[in-house]
């Protein structure tokens, strides 16, 4: 049986080119993210012992930047899983290269999340309140469990897809002992039960992923006496705005693995991206008309002057900053440079950071609105809230750059094993 073939063989190989190779990873991008993270750690002891007093949360203002990028990380961790998933379901072959990458990335936005919650929660330990006194009506169980099941269906997924590609290696390609034990059986047995497995994980990891932001929506859409919160097109709301910046991110992993770890993604893949990624920036539009357009005519007054605070008020920097930077920008980037490298990866980082912005605006003026007994509600993060969110991406980023290195090293050498059999064939000819 003819095997299946593998990502990097994509690109057409030409003697007259020179092979990627393996980069080292710069101790000084290293050095940086471990300091980032010994900061927040730091700054997380204090917290511990000195209780969340030491942000700027306050009585009013209950839920803040550790909630703002735990919704967004989420919404980057799905957005992520869903490109791989469409890619294994659906077989795109011309895709193929960027599905571990969005696997990579999916599962470190998940952990990063899963920490914001923890950052929030003051004491890591009551987070077994939810187990311990489960309420089957409460979203917040909805949640825990979903991100727990999710949590498992990312770390399979990643598994089946890294051993897909390790055991496509020579066979007399040496790896260490866990790379070894990853692999497992490098038989046509074994990689046809792999292939299986990887397309059903993907089957289910779709529908996975919606159900992950989702509940994360109705965590704030099911508040009914919070204003701005209580509305049914949230959840598709988020939904769009997860794949606008899960493909987003996806785009930027996959132009960094390929100019810093040499991994050989082509760029007909980052272009493929790009177009569906300009594509749902219009999707994204429509369902923010609708929110704004049916809440500013029906909504009650709190909703309203929600909406005037967001796009006239004190949040009109983030709402017109995600109009224009975050959608407007790359829609016409991505219109008039459609093959242009940097365009594309230009709109790809705003709108991620568009999405960010999008993400402030729904959380933070519901619950900095006017208030009759206590006036405005102030909040400002404080610098032990931003270095502990610091922390959080930094590790995102370590774990990113290791398995980059790691998946560079691998196809590196297998490109040069390739590249050596090729030439003894031609030299014996």
């Amino acid at each position: 049986m003819k095997q299946q073939q593998n990502w990097y063989k994509i690109v057409p190989f030409s003697m007259e080119q020179p092979l990627p190779r393996p980069r080292q990873f710069p101790s000084v991008l290293f050095l940086l993210l471990a300091l980032l993270i010994a900061t927040g750690l730091f700054f997380y002891k204090r917290q511990l012992e000195e209780g969340l007093g030491v942000t700027g949360l306050n009585s009013q203002v209950t839920w803040g930047i550790y909630i703002v990028n735990f919704i967004f990380c989420v919404g980057l961790s799905a957005g992520g899983i869903a490109v791989s998933g469409l890619v294994h379901a659906c077989r795109i072959r011309k895709l193929k290269p960027v599905a571990l990458i969005a696997e990579i990335l999916a599962l470190s936005f998940l952990v990063m999340a899963a920490i914001c919650i923890l950052l929030d929660m003051g004491h890591p330990e009551r987070a077994l309140f939810v187990l311990l006194h489960a309420n089957l009506r409460s979203p917040l169980l909805w949640d825990a469990t979903v991100i727990t099941v999710y949590l498992a269906l990312c770390v399979a997924l990643l598994w089946s897809s890294l051993r897909s590609e390790l055991q496509e290696l020579p066979p007399h390609f040496q790896m260490g002992r866990l790379l070894s034990w990853v692999a497992g059986p490098r038989t046509e047995l074994a990689r046809q039960k792999n292939e299986r497995l990887l397309q059903r994980l993907s089957l289910i990891s779709i529908p996975g992923a919606l159900a992950l932001h989702s509940v994360t929506a109705w965590i704030l859409g099911l508040a009914k006496g919070q204003p701005g919160w209580n509305t049914a097109i949230l959840a598709p709301l988020f939904i769009a705005s997860a794949l606008v910046s899960g493909i987003g991110v996806v785009i930027l992993g996959a132009g960094a693995a390929r100019r810093f770890f040499g991994l050989p993604i082509p760029r007909e893949v980052i272009e493929n991206l790009g177009r569906y990624l300009f594509l749902l920036l219009p999707l994204l539009i429509y369902f923010l008309f609708s929110e704004f357009l049916t809440v500013s005519y029906t909504g009650g007054l709190s909703h309203q002057r929600v909406m005037q605070e967001i796009i006239w008020g004190r949040f009109s920097k983030f709402f017109w900053f995600d109009m224009v930077v975050g959608i407007l920008a790359p829609f016409f980037l991505l219109g008039l440079f459609k093959r242009s490298a940097w365009a594309i990866q230009t709109a790809s980082l705003l709108a991620v950071v568009g999405v960010l912005a999008e993400r402030v605006n729904i959380l933070l003026p519901s619950l900095m609105r006017f208030d009759p007994l206590h006036a405005e509600a102030r909040y400002l993060p404080s610098v032990p809230e931003i270095a502990m969110v610091a922390a959080v991406y930094g590790l995102g980023l370590l774990v990113f750059c290791s398995f980059g290195y790691t998946l560079g090293r691998l196809e590196g050498s297998h490109v040069e094993v390739e590249h050596v059999q090729k030439a003894a064939k031609l030299a014996t000819a």
